[in-house]
């Protein structure tokens, strides 16, 4: 049986679940399956809710963690998956036997980025099972530009897929191997699964779900919303809840649709049924809701720093109790740190950023990226000037100077002999003055020298990949950059920047 557990949030959705697992404790096993970002949340909450022999009848899965339960009985465990990087260069590969029958995507063909646009439009082709066949078909059946991009792809799609699924070799994702294997592994067979956490599901998704709904004793699922509700915000989860209706229609399963209904009858309560539903007005005094209005940005940070030293002044919350919530966070992030600073507010904020931005990989990627392009100026001084380098910021700045002046690039980096020019350029006369300065200069360009050629060294005649893996790594090591990362941290730590 498939049972739809729907309701709004806060209405215990998570809670009547994980209490029907701990019901059945003793009987069928139990399976909670959830996103993979809240695998570890869950496992918490349900070792509370069953106590301590929770694992002995019950255990916590995402569909990544599903699928490597199913391949350890299947096969196909130590089989490899790909990452990124193994997916970019296999992608190469099929695009070089591919080459001569493309048309339109002939030229850009060799872009790293137009690598990258591909391998995300495969994969998201793959999650809704739209297979080479298939886009090749629908290219014959489409005229003009249209044709001979759909036509390009389909190839592109179809040697990729081959490449990932080669005789001995199965280095496809993990959610195709999933959907292949779970019904022979049998994993699921008269146990009690239950889904919570999930919107949507995706093509491949809904079809593990077919094959757990015909072999376990029963599926649950719970989905945000109300059946009858009108609510845009909810036209997702309802969306889902009809196709996965007519998934068990298919497959000749009774379904049966729970909708939680507790109600919180505070103002807060209130605004969370309301504001994107039927404006109702709240009858009562709301004191847990305040409606402010700012004319700009700084404003509306600075009333929020307000009331956040407010809160901390009448005692009734902690920093750590207090979240701060916009709806673009790029448009705020810098204000709220400047203003939350002055107000002397710790806080951290939540956010991406990409890690290759960071200054240690800054420095690994500059340093590579120098050795490996010639020397030039941008690839030496994006490390240079990471702080981690071994050169104080004016002494970077001292060397990028007299660089720039001479536009110094290539072997002269790497040269025995000193630089001679002078550093006030051309034709200016030579003073005790600017020798010194000539001196410090290749003083400076002396101590990058050593560490980067013997990095250049260890590349260029390591012969295994271990070879220059340590070669790298003996360059972090001359340079210490664990010990100025330390420094660095205890500096940011005492000058209350926590977010750095």
């Amino acid at each position: 049986m498939l049972t739809l557990l729907t309701g709004r949030a806060r209405t215990g959705k998570s809670t009547a679940v994980l209490s029907r697992i701990a019901a059945r404790s003793g009987g069928r096993d139990q399976i909670l399956l959830v996103p993979e970002h809240a695998s570890h949340q869950a496992e918490v909450d349900l070792c509370r809710t069953c106590g301590d022999s929770a694992s002995r009848f019950a255990e916590v899965l995402s569909f990544r963690r599903l699928s490597d339960r199913v391949l350890s009985i299947t096969g196909g465990a130590a089989q490899v998956t790909l990452d990124a990087g193994g997916k970019l260069l296999t992608l190469e590969k099929a695009l070089l036997e591919v080459l001569p029958e493309l048309t339109v995507y002939r030229r850009p063909s060799r872009k790293s980025a137009f690598l990258r646009q591909l391998l995300d439009l495969f994969d998201e082709l793959r999650c809704y099972e739209v297979s080479p066949e298939t886009l090749y078909e629908q290219s014959q059946a489409i005229a003009g530009a249209t044709h001979d991009k759909l036509r390009d792809l389909s190839l592109l799609y179809a040697a990729y897929e081959a490449r990932l699924l080669r005789p001995g070799l199965d280095a496809r994702d993990y959610m195709t191997k999933l959907c292949d294997s779970l019904e022979e592994s049998g994993y699921a067979l008269n146990k009690d699964v239950c889904i919570d956490g999930f919107t949507y599901f995706t093509a491949q998704e809904r079809r593990c779900l077919s094959i757990l709904l015909c072999q376990a004793h029963s599926l649950t699922v719970t989905l945000l919303g109300e059946p009858d509700s009108k609510e845009e915000m909810f036209e997702a989860s309802l969306r889902t809840l009809d196709r996965l209706r007519r998934l068990a229609e298919r497959e000749g399963k009774p379904v049966r649709v729970e909708t939680l209904t507790a109600r919180d009858p505070s103002a807060l309560g209130h605004l969370e049924r309301h504001f994107f539903g039927e404006s109702l007005p709240y009858q009562g005094d709301a004191p847990q809701i305040r409606l402010l209005q700012a004319d700009t940005v700084l404003s509306e940070v600075e009333q929020t720093a307000a009331a956040i030293r407010r809160l901390l002044w009448e005692g009734k919350c902690r920093c750590r109790e207090i979240t701060v919530a916009a709806r673009n966070m790029e448009a705020y992030e810098s204000v709220i740190e400047t203003v939350f600073e002055r107000w002397q507010i710790p806080a951290y904020l939540s956010r991406r950023s990409d890690i290759l931005e960071k200054p240690a990989l800054s420095l690994l990627t500059g340093a590579l990226a120098a050795v490996g392009g010639g020397y030039e100026y941008d690839d030496m001084f994006r490390w240079l000037k990471t702080g981690l380098a071994g050169l104080a910021p004016e002494e970077c700045d001292e060397l990028e100077n007299y660089v720039l002046k001479w536009e110094v690039h290539g072997g002269m980096w790497l040269r025995d002999v000193d630089w001679a020019e002078n550093p006030d350029g051309y034709g200016a006369p030579w003073t005790q003055a600017r020798e010194a300065r000539l001196a410090k200069v290749n003083a400076l360009r002396r101590r990058v020298q050593g560490p980067l050629s013997r990095l250049a060294e260890g590349l260029k005649t390591g012969g295994t990949a271990a070879a220059k893996v340590g070669a790298l790594y003996d360059f972090m090591e001359e340079l210490r950059l664990q010990d100025a990362l330390e420094t660095q941290m205890k500096a940011q730590a005492q000058a209350g920047r926590l977010q750095e």
